[in-house]
Order: structure tokens, then C-alpha cells, then sequence
């Protein structure tokens, strides 16, 4: 397993993430047990380096995964932090928020992170912030969209992702064939 050092707000190391390299070993992601200084549910992979970039932005993007963080910061795009493993909490958002005005969950364009997106979207409507959706293209996620396509493409994909209600609209619309027809419109929402 490949280990990474999660930190609190002041860069101390609390606690330990492990991902697997064997495609083979479950489970995938793994975390040192909760603590009196570690809770997953309100510790985000990279926020001790994330903080400046996220106020000065007033944009806090969170991605899947340890390497995605990583990548990004690699890549300059540096207000972009990651849950470990868990959903995306009640307390991440609260954190997130106190920071930025805006969230934007990027999630892998596969059909679990669109479901991860669409999860994430409740808990951002419980706190006072604007929540953005970016799901990338391919299936890539931030990783690999930056070996791809570049840094430059993935910064335009966070800066177009729309209005988490735009976009819940829009996966309606996929999923039951709503067209611009406002009779069958009208059919279908009532």
C-alpha cells in the first residue's frame, strides 16, 4: 500500500491514509482508526495546504482521492482538497464553508461518482454556499485528466461546472428523454 500522511488545519500529521496497489486487495483505501484528533468525518486530505488558495479563490473544489489532491497541487490548481474515503459530510461542507462561498464536487465522470456528486449536493443545500458540479468527461478523474488534457483543461472544467440545480436538471432531463417540447415537459413534471 502506498501511505500518505493526513494533517490537520496546522499541518500536523494525525493520522495515516493507505491506498492499495494491487487492484486485487480490498479494501481499496484505508485510514487510521478515529482518534481524539482524527474524525473522517470532518478532516479533508489536504486543507492544511489548500486554506490560502481556497479564501483567496473564495472556491473550495473537492475531488475522490489522495492522488487526485496531489495531482492538482502538482498541476498549480491549489484549492482542492479530498474526503478520505467517506462521503461528503455535513462538517466537510460547515469546514468548507466558513472558507468560500463556493463548492464545486468534482467527481469521476463514471456512474459512481455521478452518484457521489449527487449525494454531495444535500449536504452542500444545508449550509449557506453555492455548490457547482463538475463530472468529467471519459470517466477520467482529476489524475488523469491532467496527464490527458492538462492542467488548463481541467481548470476550465471546474470554472464551467454548473449550478448543482442545473445540473440535477439536466440528469432529469437525460434520464426521461425531456426534450424542449413544453407539453411533454409539462406531462412529466406533473
Amino acid at each position: 500500500r502506498l501511505i500518505f500522511p493526513i494533517c490537520d488545519t496546522a499541518g500536523r500529521t494525525v493520522a495515516f491514509g493507505a491506498r492499495a496497489l494491487d487492484p486485487e486487495d480490498t479494501p481499496k483505501y484505508l485510514n487510521s482508526p478515529e482518534s481524539a484528533l482524527f474524525h473522517k468525518s470532518d478532516t479533508l486530505y489536504g486543507l492544511h495546504l489548500a486554506q490560502r488558495a481556497i479564501v483567496s479563490s473564495a472556491k473550495a473544489a473537492i475531488v475522490e482521492g489522495y492522488t487526485d489532491v496531489i495531482a492538482c497541487h502538482q498541476a498549480g490548481i491549489t484549492n482542492v482538497v479530498a474526503t478520505l474515503g467517506t462521503a461528503l459530510t455535513s462538517e466537510h461542507v460547515r469546514r468548507l464553508a466558513r472558507l468560500a462561498g463556493t463548492i464545486v464536487l468534482v467527481f469521476d465522470g463514471d456512474a459512481a461518482g455521478v452518484k457521489a456528486a449527487e449525494r454531495g449536493v444535500a449536504m452542500c443545500f444545508a449550509e449557506e454556499v453555492s455548490v457547482l458540479i463538475c463530472v468529467l468527461p471519459d470517466g477520467l478523474d482529476p489524475d488523469e485528466m491532467i496527464k490527458r488534457d492538462g492542467a488548463d483543461a481541467l481548470t476550465a472544467a471546474i470554472d464551467a461546472a454548473p449550478d448543482a440545480l442545473a445540473y440535477d436538471f439536466e440528469q432529469f432531463r437525460i434520464r426521461h428523454g425531456v426534450t424542449s417540447d413544453p407539453a411533454l415537459r409539462a406531462r412529466i413534471t406533473s
